[in-house]
């Protein structure tokens, strides 16, 4: 298997080692956004709508996850509490994320991303091999999911909606045996100046007490909010 996945992207020697399953490590050094993103006008545009309607008590009071609506990429890789694992195959890799169930899907067999791919939570992924480093490339992702970025000039961190035109470019390596890091770049005139960059490492556990679990979140879910952005709770259990 790995002879003929490394024969699909051109490369001789065998695949690092990606098993088990990755968990994001929001305690280590230096990760998340590795500074401060410069806004684009349309991104301070945002910005300001949602301190407005923040000082208005306009804001509902939980975001669209109350109603099963998945974080899309990239914002759900470096999700806290879930865990993902890769799986490979010949053309491509596969990568579930316990988080909501998502599947990606990153074609490693030299195709480009096509002009008209069909937008989707977790985009149109391609992907190849630098030694030892897989690289990404990200487009299509589904207008208008959500993100949270850091504010320039104070300690606010927003939800903003990215805009059809988002790249991005993954640099997925292991640091040392039990450590993944990624890097990503990424590109997006509906919020940035200029391409912003975040680094997130991830802890490799090995287990059948790390194994990911099924997600299925309209099967437990006993929040909504109603027309006014409230918060309401379904308390019965049937």
């Amino acid at each position: 298997m790995v002879a003929a996945l490394g024969a699909s992207v051109g490369m001789a020697a065998d695949l690092p080692d990606w098993s088990g399953t990755w968990e994001a490590q929001y305690r280590a050094t230096n990760t998340g956004y590795v500074k401060t993103p410069v806004l684009s006008k349309a991104g301070w545009a945002q910005v300001n709508e949602v301190r407005r309607k923040r000082d208005a008590g306009e804001l509902p009071e939980s975001g669209e996850g109350i109603n099963c609506v998945p974080i899309g990429m990239p914002d759900i890789m470096p999700s806290p509490l879930f865990q993902f694992e890769f799986y490979f195959t010949p053309d491509k890799i596969v990568t579930y994320l316990e988080a909501y169930g998502m599947v990606r899907w990153i074609h490693t067999d030299g195709r480009e991303i096509p002009a008209d791919a069909i937008p989707a939570f977790m985009g149109y992924s391609t992907g190849h091999w630098e030694v030892d480093t897989l690289v990404v490339e990200t487009a299509a992702v589904y207008e208008g999911t959500r993100m949270t970025i850091p504010v320039p000039d104070s300690d606010e961190r927003v939800e903003v909606r990215h805009g059809p035109d988002m790249h991005l470019t993954e640099r997925v390596r292991l640091l040392d045996g039990d450590t993944l890091e990624i890097r990503t770049t990424i590109t997006d005139p509906a919020l940035f100046a200029e391409p912003a960059q975040t680094r997130h490492l991830y802890a490799r556990h090995r287990g059948q007490e790390w194994e990911v679990s099924e997600y299925v979140c309209a099967q437990n879910n006993r929040t909504y909010l109603d027309e006014e952005g409230k918060q309401h709770f379904i308390l019965k259990t049937d």
